[in-house]
């Protein structure tokens, strides 16, 4: 029995960043389901609530965190195909899903995220830490007179550059000397 997720996203209105078509988008997200278990395990991560957040998706920088907000706020573990599928579903958001192996990828190489055997993804500490970063500095942004905030991709992209920064100094203190 092919499981179903019975949603409609055709009376969504389009809006910036979004699709004309998403209810057609979500379907083709979902026809990438291969199997039950992931239909479920999608379906599943779509109910769930983003309690203790205050950071709305879309606020979370580039596609590097709006990835990384994906898995850190349903706390699943997930294929790309299911990322995908959430971010067209519940946050309008079209993407294919090699797309997002490719932020998994960097997700994975800056240590945000991690990889299992069966092919799903989880968020670690330290990417739910960096999240938070970016919370706080979007609700130290909301602050400020509005002509003045940076844009959260501006803003993403600083304390992107920044954790960057601490890594290569980490990576620097603990290379032991060369004989």
């Amino acid at each position: 029995m092919t499981t179903v997720h019975q949603i409609d996203l055709s009376s969504v209105p389009h809006g910036p960043g979004r699709s004309v078509d998403l209810e057609a988008k979500r379907r083709r997200a979902w026809e990438r389901l291969l199997t039950d278990d992931d239909r479920r395990g999608a379906m599943e991560a779509f109910g769930r609530t983003t309690t203790g957040w205050d950071l709305p998706c879309l606020e979370a920088g580039g596609a590097y965190e709006i990835t990384l907000y994906v898995l850190v706020v349903t706390g699943a573990r997930l294929t790309p195909e299911q990322v995908a599928y959430l971010l067209v579903a519940r946050w309008y958001r079209n993407t294919d899903p090699s797309a997002v192996r490719a932020r998994l990828a960097a997700l994975v190489s800056n240590g945000h995220v991690r990889w299992t055997r069966d092919g799903r993804y989880y968020a670690t500490t330290e990417g739910v830490e960096y999240l938070r970063e970016i919370e706080k500095l979007w609700l130290a942004r909301l602050r400020v007179a509005p002509e003045k905030r940076p844009s959260a991709a501006v803003a993403a992209q600083a304390l992107r550059r920044a954790a960057v920064e601490a890594k290569a100094a980490t990576s620097a203190r603990a290379k032991p000397p060369s004989p």
